[in-house]
């Protein structure tokens, strides 16, 4: 029998990243999306979507908005979902962690 090689796609990266994210497994989200950004595919919008999600369920602010300002780094124009994502899933999170113990600034523009 002849043994077949499976590559891994955009989609396959982006529903593994997504299943991550919905058994709140922020770290595996993050290594899919670092795999995915050391091979040769390249992240699109929807693919920034689920890790940034990952992390904001996770309650780690300071790495949702990192991947946020990475996806405009990269030249990718968020969509409306980002744009919601960030401000009404991130934004009163991202308050109490700056009101919080720790004096970090984390700027949400």
């Amino acid at each position: 029998m002849k043994e077949s090689i499976l590559t891994p796609s955009v989609i396959s990266y982006s529903a593994a990243i997504s299943a991550c994210k919905k058994s709140l497994q922020w770290a595996g989200a993050l290594q899919l999306f670092a795999d995915m950004q050391r091979s040769i595919l390249q992240p699109n919008v929807i693919t920034y979507i689920a890790p940034i999600s990952a992390c904001g369920k996770g309650q780690q602010w300071a790495m949702a908005l990192q991947l946020f300002a990475d996806m405009q780094w990269s030249s990718l124009m968020p969509n409306d979902t980002t744009y919601n994502l960030r401000l009404h899933g991130l934004a009163p999170n991202c308050a109490y962690a700056v009101h919080g113990d720790r004096a970090d600034h984390i700027a949400l523009d």
